[in-house]
C-alpha cells in the first residue's frame, strides 16, 4: 500500500502585477503559477514575421530555445494584425519572461495588453 502525503489546501491567488516584455521575473511564491498574458500581436508589412512569445526556464534569463508558448504571424499573407493570449504554468524558482521576434524592418508590432498570475 502506498501512503499519499497530505494533500494542499487550494490555494488560487489572483494578481494583475505591472510586468514588462524583455524583462525576467522569478516565480518565488512557493506554490506553482499559472501566468496569462494578452498581447496584440501586428505585422506592419506582407510577407514579414511577428511574434510574441513566453518563455520559462531555471535560468536568469530564460534562453531563446526555452519558449513554452509562441503566437503570432508567420512570413507569408497579407498585412494583420491580432489579439493573442499565451498561457504557462511556472514552477516555484523558474524565471519567466515576455519577449517578441519581430523581422527587422517589417514595422510589426508586439503590444502588452494585460498580465495575469495565478497562485495555484
Amino acid at each position: 500500500m502506498v501512503k499519499l502525503s497530505t494533500p494542499r489546501p487550494v490555494k488560487a491567488v489572483v494578481t494583475k502585477p505591472a510586468r514588462a516584455r524583455w524583462t525576467s521575473y522569478q516565480n518565488t511564491s512557493g506554490r506553482p503559477k499559472l501566468i496569462l498574458v494578452c498581447c496584440l500581436v501586428a505585422r506592419g508589412t506582407a510577407d514579414t514575421y511577428s511574434r510574441a512569445q513566453l518563455r520559462v526556464s531555471t535560468t536568469d534569463p530564460p534562453p531563446p530555445g526555452d519558449i513554452i508558448c509562441d503566437v503570432g504571424y508567420d512570413s507569408s499573407g497579407p498585412i494583420q494584425s491580432g489579439t493573442f493570449l499565451l498561457a504557462a504554468a511556472v514552477p516555484n524558482n523558474y524565471y519567466y519572461e515576455l519577449t517578441d521576434n519581430i523581422q527587422a524592418g517589417s514595422g510589426g508590432s508586439v503590444t502588452l495588453l494585460y498580465w495575469v498570475e495565478v497562485e495555484l
